[in-house]
């Protein structure tokens, strides 16, 4: 997910006289268009973040770096998916999905490790008077659910795409099994709402709309700072096997433009990257540091040992997978999410949604 730089905190804590490197723009689609408007038009945008793929040649990037900006073993995570070597991307926050569940009803604890034991868990924790659902066990929220769908198709063996960027898999029998999990969890047994929007899913967990939900690390320091109860954060459930896909946001750096430029945000990537400014970013945000060293920090030790929750998603890692990229991945992205919310809203079957999906994501990466 896309991590916005806040200039007047960037600002204050560099006190270099360097030329303004980074504006922020918004969230995802918002921050998208701009870099693609800017792309375009040749404008002379210096440096700029973003984790969803965009429409961006190598060409207009600075593929080269100087060896001495940053120290590739220091940078974890083999599963991200991007490279460090040639193309100068850096991650400033690496991003999984968790599974938070409040501990103060019917002592959940990070024991919920299968598919099985999350619909039985979200049975329990509904909570029901006559018609009316006064607490729901689960929420998997809308908005970006594709992204949480494709943990769960990584879950049961499954892929979207294959690494060649080319080849979809949407319509697999594993996926088409994980679909029906969703399926069964909002319109049969009722036990999460349907499409609950992304941006107040935290707010429902914290005000007791939902005993569980499924989000990023980048929600996590919300309800640390504001949930008023004992909660716990764990490994995304397992199907046949654990698996996520990785999130995160990328520094990219244009060759067409001025030196004094480039080397001004080689410097700023720099600033960003190091131990101290990745673990204090992972604080923060909840995002999982990408500086390895920065665990190494007595802050970062204090931190978790007061938070131990803020480790699931590192030690997830183990489990993650590169995320999915193809060119045309707006159009591959609304062939998802316009199917997986139609067959959760109940006007598709999974079947049909899944057939869909994989016609139109085929017909994005061809071009037609």
């Amino acid at each position: 997910m896309t991590l916005v730089l806040k200039r007047e905190k960037t600002q204050k804590q560099n006190t270099t006289k360097s030329p303004q490197l980074i504006q922020a723009i918004g969230l995802h689609e918002k921050s998208e268009l701009e870099i693609e408007r800017v792309i375009s038009e040749k404008t002379q945008s210096n440096i700029f973040l973003e984790d969803e793929p965009v429409e961006v040649h190598f060409d207009d990037l600075l593929v080269h770096r100087p060896d001495t900006v940053i120290l590739e073993d220091d940078f974890s995570d083999e599963n991200s998916g991007w490279s460090v070597k040639d193309v100068g991307l850096h991650l400033l926050g690496v991003e999984i999905g968790n599974l938070a569940a409040r501990r103060d009803q019917h002592k959940i604890s990070a024991a919920i490790s299968s598919w099985d034991e999350l619909v039985e868990y979200s049975k329990i924790l509904t909570i029901r008077e006559g018609n009316q659902t006064k607490q729901y066990g689960l929420i998997i929220p809308g908005g970006w659910n594709d992204w949480i769908f494709e943990a769960f198709s990584r879950q049961n063996g499954s892929q979207l795409i294959k690494e060649d960027g080319l080849t979809v898999t949407f319509n697999t029998p594993q996926n088409l099994e994980a679909l029906k999990l969703w399926v069964k969890l909002t319109q049969e047994l009722k036990v999460c709402p349907v499409l609950r929007p992304w941006n107040i899913t935290p707010d429902d967990f914290i005000g007791g709309v939902t005993a569980m939900m499924y989000y990023s690390t980048g929600g996590m320091a919300k309800i640390r700072k504001t949930a008023q109860f004992n909660w716990g954060a764990a490994f995304q459930p397992a199907g046949k096997q654990y698996g996520t896909p990785v999130g995160g946001g990328d520094f990219h750096i244009f060759k067409g433009i001025p030196k004094e430029n480039q080397d001004a945000a080689w410097k700023f990537a720099k600033f960003m990257t190091t131990p101290k400014m990745a673990a204090h970013w992972s604080i923060e945000s909840g995002y999982v540091a990408v500086n390895k060293n920065s665990y190494d920090l007595q802050e970062m030790k204090e931190f978790l040992k007061q938070f131990p929750q803020m480790t699931v998603a590192r030690d997830q890692l183990e489990y993650a997978y590169p995320k999915m990229m193809a060119v045309n991945y707006q159009l591959i992205r609304n062939a998802m999410t316009t199917n997986l919310d139609a067959a959760i809203e109940g006007k598709k079957t999974p079947e049909e949604a899944l057939v869909d999906a994989q016609k139109l994501m085929e017909q994005a990466i061809k071009g037609q």
